[in-house]
């Protein structure tokens, strides 16, 4: 099973769903990066940030969700289940690793990329504007909040899943 191609959940044979390449590429390669990473920011800050800051949080670590990791969808269960553990892991590391550390999530969708407008579904873009924004959001807006989290604006949220998601959510 590739990414982009649709598979019911109950196709899935035995445990066959967790080795999908849509689940290795969005929770498995995730959760391997800030097992590489978090630790080298710890020792930095630890050393260098430390002396220097009172209260001030000095790191921030931003994972990228999806809008479906809450809404789920027929025939997507891997990508749902595999964002879902995105939103788990970074609560868990929010706890970890705070009050130095900072760990958030942006869950955006639907969001005009060109994998979203790949789709050779009939009407799919159709669907996805189907929302109350009437409208796909853009990739600037999916920035703008990764900007807040990583300002000293954003300096008090701690295990969130912010999602720029034009209402798609209330659907």
């Amino acid at each position: 099973m590739s990414i982009g191609q649709k598979k019911i959940c109950l196709r899935y044979q035995g445990s066959a769903w967790l080795s999908t390449a849509v689940l290795y590429m969005n929770l498995l390669q995730i959760s391997s990066a800030i097992r590489k990473f978090a630790p080298i920011l710890v020792r930095i800050y630890s050393k260098y940030f430390i002396p220097l800051m009172e209260t001030e949080p000095v790191g921030k670590i931003i994972n990228i969700s999806s809008e479906l990791s809450f809404k789920g969808r027929s025939n997507a269960c891997d990508y749902c289940a595999a964002k879902g553990g995105v939103n788990s892991l970074t609560r868990s590391l929010a706890l970890e690793l705070a009050p130095h550390i900072l760990v958030n999530a942006i869950a955006p969708d639907p969001i005009e990329t060109d994998m979203l407008l790949s789709h050779t579904e009939p009407g799919h873009v159709e669907k996805e504007i189907d929302i109350p924004l009437k409208r796909l959001g853009t990739v600037e807006e999916v920035a703008a909040t990764a900007v807040l989290l990583v300002s000293d604006d954003g300096n008090f949220y701690c295990g969130q899943c912010l999602s720029p998601n034009g209402g798609a959510v209330l659907i």
